[in-house]
Parts: C-alpha cells; structure tokens; sequence
C-alpha cells in the first residue's frame, strides 16, 4: 500500500472501522488529490490481486506437510521480496509543496497517534522467490491526468 501510494503522490492512513458490525478491523485510505486516490486506490486492488495470485503459486511449491511455522516465513519472505521487486519500479510522484502541505495537515488533523510496527520472521529463500516473481511486474501512471485541488478519501 506504501508503495501505490508513493507511485501516485498520495499518503497512507489506517482508518478504524465505526461499528463492529461492518468491520471488524477497518481500511487503508489513500489521502491525496482526488484524481490520484481513485487511481492509487484502483491500483492497488489490482496488484493486491497479483500478489494474492503470485503467493498462491509459491504455496504450492512447497511441500504438502511442510510445518506451518516454516511454511509462514516462507510465504512472509515471498511478500516481502514481490513488493520489493514491484517498487523498484515506482518513482514517487511529484506534487508542489502547497499540495503536500495540505495533504499532510489533513492526515495531521484525521489521526491520533502513529500506528506500531510489527516485525514477521521471513525466510532469504522465499524473499528470493518473490523478487523473482516481482521482477515482471510494474506500476504504471496515467499520463496528463488531470488535477483536481480536493482531499480525496
């Protein structure tokens, strides 16, 4: 998600859900211009998609009784690996530091505290086997889209 949103100028924000009925944990919002959101957002479905796919076919290439423990480092190690291979092909999108400003006070204003990182186990041989199958794929953004001054959510 960091990555599609570097790609597309936009910044990254948790958004818990308002009741638990809808969703349990809540979504990722891309904050930006609006014409970038949708695009950034659209883009990253579409390459979540991908990942899902390419994880998938990792997963059967390891053995039937493989230990779950082993099996979990093994497909953290491709995720990480894919993205890493994707985002070499991203350049970050630039916008003028009015639009930068206002995208930041929005996400200042919508936020209470900074989220915790987690640390996962990975595995080097299945981080090899996702930059593998990272290396064929990009992001790519339109040309002369036009700009809108709004905050997209």
């Amino acid at each position: 998600m960091n990555t599609v949103a570097k790609a597309f100028g936009c910044q990254l924000m948790w958004e818990c859900s308002a009741s638990w009925m809808t969703d349990v944990y809540g979504k990722y919002v891309f904050i930006g211009l609006k014409s970038q959101t949708e695009l950034a957002q659209y883009t990253a479905e579409v390459m979540q998609r991908k990942l899902l796919k390419a994880k998938t076919e990792f997963s059967k290439t390891l053995m039937k009784y493989t230990p779950r423990a082993y099996k979990s480092t093994q497909l953290n190690g491709f995720c990480l690996g894919w993205v890493n291979e994707v985002s070499k092909t991203v350049h970050a999108f630039a916008l003028d530091e009015e639009t930068k400003q206002m995208i930041t006070d929005h996400v200042e204003e919508k936020t209470i505290g900074k989220a915790k990182n987690r640390v996962q186990r990975y595995s080097t041989a299945g981080y090899q086997a996702g930059l593998e199958a990272g290396s064929g794929e990009s992001i790519h953004r339109p040309m002369g889209a036009q700009q809108n001054l709004m905050i997209g959510a």
